[in-house]
């Protein structure tokens, strides 16, 4: 879950390493009831849209707000994982307590498969001690934050204006490379896991042929 220009940034970035189907869900304007329509304590509709797709793409990207309003929770209820974006400034560090906390109530509540990718910090200054540590303090309690980092950027802020993602607008820029990072090491994640999941199976499968036998 990302806010638009970073999920779009993502999808495209996801797209040139790898050339998959990327579904930006973004783009599809996902309402409340689009999405399953639910709500914690209460269920709007029974259908799920998104599961219809989920043969058709090998990622869909659903964008929220930057909120914790009805829509999010709504993307939160249909999603398999979230990707979290924090800006390395104080204040988000209160923000993504209370997401985090709201991501455990949907998973008690709503979505039992829900589990967080990892954490992505944006807007990092390298040369500000307070970016430094916002960086430390995140990573220290989220140990899934992601290597990659998106720094500030004129280009950045410039490419969502003009519609379009940064791989396109400016893909030589500082932001399109550290997006392609990101993109890199999310690919090399599921990567390893797709290959943690062979071996396990091809070990069961040994054990199946050995108990038979």
């Amino acid at each position: 879950m990302t806010p638009p220009a970073s999920v779009e940034a993502v999808a495209g970035a996801v797209d040139a390493h790898r050339h998959p189907v990327v579904h930006d869900a973004h783009h599809e304007q996902l309402h409340a009831r689009g999405v399953g329509g639910h709500v914690l304590g209460r269920r709007l509709d029974a259908d799920d849209p998104v599961q219809p797709l989920r043969d058709q793409f090998d990622f869909i990207f659903i964008d929220c707000p930057p909120s914790l309003g009805l829509l999010t929770v709504n993307a939160l209820a249909a999603a398999d994982e979230v990707i979290i974006p924090v800006q390395t400034e104080y204040l988000a560090l209160e923000g993504l307590g209370h997401l985090n906390a709201t991501i455990e109530r949907v998973r008690s509540n709503l979505n039992p498969r829900l589990t967080i990718r990892g954490v992505l910090l944006t807007m990092f200054d390298s040369r500000t001690n307070l970016a430094r540590q916002v960086e430390e303090e995140v990573r220290r309690h989220f140990t899934n934050t992601f290597h990659a980092s998106v720094p500030r950027s004129v280009r950045l802020s410039e490419a969502p204006s003009h519609g379009e993602p940064i791989q396109r607008y400016d893909p030589s820029s500082t932001g399109a490379a550290a997006y392609n990072a990101v993109a890199a090491e999310l690919l090399e994640q599921l990567q390893e896991e797709i290959r943690g999941e062979a071996t396990a199976a091809g070990r069961s499968a040994q054990m199946e042929s050995r108990d038979a036998s």
